[in-house]
């Protein structure tokens, strides 16, 4: 029944040739990354920093399936409880078990993309755009979206909406059942709860109802996909909801701070998220806007069938950026007031859902230029005309893309590679000159994300963590309280979010990633070790003039040809205090 299921839907003779044409662009696309391995350029902000090396840990240490989420993770921020990091029943983190971190991570990327491109097809071929005459927009599209630069670290929780948007639409239908329920049962096995399953469920449940209210008809098809879609998220998070209903322990979420903007603001940041969208989702997408709106006007002008479809679509891309800036809207904060758990879950998060909106408008866009040219070679030329500068735009805002394919055709690295980022040749040099057992002692980072230690084993007093306690974070301030003193800036981002919890330099304000090109030094530190955790060791990638200021005596500064870091190590003087590993 599956394959039967499967052949029907996904695999039609007709499409065979612009199947293989649009799978030899998405191979050319992973090609570079293919290639160069570990020597290619991947983001850093959010994902190397914090998400990849999350389930480094949790396969280091052997909690990855853990069922204790009071269970102690002991290589981060002093050790903590296993909830506080990410679900161990995920197909990501299943490839950090069974594979080195560089392949679990390379894997997954490219599983990611490729999925975006089956998912996006089959909801565009098989419900949105159906017409033959419709199948090279459908491709163009699919591709477009399956090069777009995701956060791959997320899995499947922005590349993976149109897959979960055709089982929908197949259950409303009573189509492939089997497959759709598969699909939903899946699905939550390789994307996140906070970041897209609880707008989904949402969502599906809006539309499930409107249906009813229009039909009077209760789709019993539908209505259990989405109760296999809950259900899934509900099992494989039960660590997550023990965090936020049943354990005493406060996170630090609590004392979340959101920016505050009055109405006028709050029109403006819609304005410019509607163009532009969140780093974390997609690149900025204005040219969609642009083309949906010339689109618009022939639709309209020429009463094209798929008017009110284009119409609902930039509709829903409106009411997704009001949503999330409503979030921040001042009137808000008597909610928090009498609701605080809305504001430990950002529920202004449907933007996870925008790029899959805002390429669906594309192809509907698309499809209505393609029909309002009277000759066919003028529709032609338009169309590849258009489909250039669209693959234009996802490529100018692809760094990663570009970068990488540079570094194949230069001896220089553009970028941070994976190899550069957790550079594991100098921090073995750094652990074989410590000549201790690295659960023995605790390490603190200047100038450098923490990431970086723990990757390579190091057990840290810092980290950068989504939720923890709001225990730590008071009981680690002590150390940087008086140089938070010493910079508004610096105190306003820890006291008011708080989930990097580093060791801040008020000369260095947010410089993480300090390589040993930049010349700086820091000239007056004040750090007082003798509060707060324990740490025996710090890394900097800078140099500190006056580290005796700070407790702390210089040992040595490691470094070598094809690093792109300078470790200079310091000890930490102040050993009245006892480990509390």
């Amino acid at each position: 029944m599956v394959i039967k299921e499967l052949r029907s839907s996904l695999m039609r003779s007709d499409e065979l040739p612009t199947l293989i044409l649009a799978g030899g662009v998405i191979v050319l696309y992973l090609l570079p990354f293919l290639i160069s391995g570990v020597d290619s350029a991947f983001t850093v902000h959010d994902s190397l920093d914090n998400n990849v090396v999350q389930y480094i840990i949790l396969a280091n240490e052997g909690k990855t399936y853990s069922l204790n989420p009071s269970g102690i993770v002991s290589s981060i921020m002093g050790g903590v409880q296993r909830m506080y990091l990410p679900v161990g029943f995920n197909f990501y983190a299943t490839l950090f078990v069974i594979f080195k971190p560089f392949n679990a991570f390379l894997i997954n990327f490219t599983v990611v993309h490729i999925l975006a491109f089956v998912g996006m097809f089959l909801l565009l071929r098989r419900h949105l755009l159906k017409e033959n005459n419709y199948l090279a927009i459908v491709a163009v599209v699919s591709v477009l979206f399956a090069l777009t630069p995701f956060y791959s670290v997320y899995g499947l929780s922005v590349a993976g909406v149109p897959i979960v948007g055709y089982a929908f639409l197949n259950l409303k239908k009573s189509k492939h059942l089997f497959l759709s329920y598969l699909i939903l049962g899946l699905f939550p096995l390789y994307s996140s709860l906070v970041l897209a399953g609880v707008f989904l469920i949402f969502s599906a449940a809006l539309v499930g109802a409107y249906d009813f209210y229009k039909s009077s008809r209760f789709n019993s098809p539908y209505w259990n996909g989405a109760w296999v879609l809950a259900v899934m998220y509900a099992l494989t998070n039960y660590q997550l909801f023990y965090q936020f209903f049943l354990s005493d322990i406060e996170s630090h979420r609590k004392e979340f701070i959101f920016d505050s903007f009055n109405l006028e603001m709050v029109i403006e940041n819609a304005t410019n998220f509607f163009y532009h969208l969140h780093y974390h989702v997609s690149p900025p997408l204005g040219f969609i806007a642009m083309l949906s709106s010339i689109a618009l006007v022939f639709a309209i002008s020429r009463q094209h069938s798929r008017t009110s479809q284009l119409i609902i679509l930039l509709l829903i891309n409106v009411v997704i950026a009001v949503t999330q800036s409503i979030f921040y809207w001042d009137k808000m904060q008597t909610t928090w007031k009498y609701l605080p758990i809305l504001k430990q879950f950002q529920w202004n998060r449907f933007y996870f859902l925008s790029p899959f909106f805002w390429f669906a408008t594309l192809a509907v866009s698309l499809s209505i230029l393609r029909d309002s040219f009277s000759f066919i070679k003028s529709s032609q030329l338009m169309m590849w005309i258009t489909c250039i500068f669209c693959f234009y735009n996802v490529w100018a805002y692809n760094g990663e893309l570009r970068e990488t394919a540079s570094n194949l055709l230069s001896s220089s690295k553009n970028g941070w590679t994976y190899q550069q980022f957790y550079d594991k040749r100098l921090f073995q040099e750094i652990q074989v000159f410590i000549n201790k057992p690295v659960y023995s002692y605790r390490v603190g980072s200047i100038g450098m994300h923490p990431a970086v230690a723990l990757a390579n084993g190091f057990h840290t007093i810092d980290g950068y963590l989504p939720s923890y306690p709001l225990s730590y974070k008071i009981y680690f301030r002590k150390i940087i309280g008086q140089e938070l003193n010493k910079s508004p800036l610096l105190t306003k981002y820890f006291d008011e979010w708080g989930s990097r919890c580093y060791l801040f330099v008020s000369e260095l304000p947010h410089y993480y990633m300090l390589d040993k090109y930049s010349q700086v030094k820091v000239q007056e530190l004040q750090l007082d070790f003798s509060s707060g955790p324990h740490v025996d060791f710090v890394f900097s990638s800078v140099e500190i003039l006056q580290p005796e200021l700070s407790g702390m005596s210089f040992i040595k500064a490691f470094d070598h040809d094809q690093s792109k870091w300078r470790i200079y190590l310091y000890k930490v003087s102040d050993s009245k205090k006892e480990s509390n590993i």
